[in-house]
């Protein structure tokens, strides 16, 4: 199974670049670039979720997709 990995969402309207969400990146993905939070080294994000805890403002989420492995698109979970 190949896995696939995304980066956290960003709201822009309500990240107050604090940088709260920085240190507890240990991955070092984030930075504020420009007074901006920016996804600097966006390869070595492994998904953690500290980033989405930390933001006070709820600017920073980490949405997954539930995934039955096994069953067809068309085809109900055996009970």
């Amino acid at each position: 199974m190949v896995e696939l990995r995304g980066l956290p969402l960003l709201d822009r309207a309500r990240c107050t670049a604090c940088g709260e969400c920085i240190p507890v990146c240990r991955s070092g993905v984030l930075a504020l670039v420009g007074g901006r939070l920016e996804f600097v080294k966006p390869a070595a994000c492994d998904y953690c979720g500290e980033c989405e805890a930390m933001c006070a403002e709820s600017a920073i989420s980490c949405p997954y997709d539930i995934v039955l492995e096994g069953y067809g698109r068309n085809q109900p979970p055996r009970a």
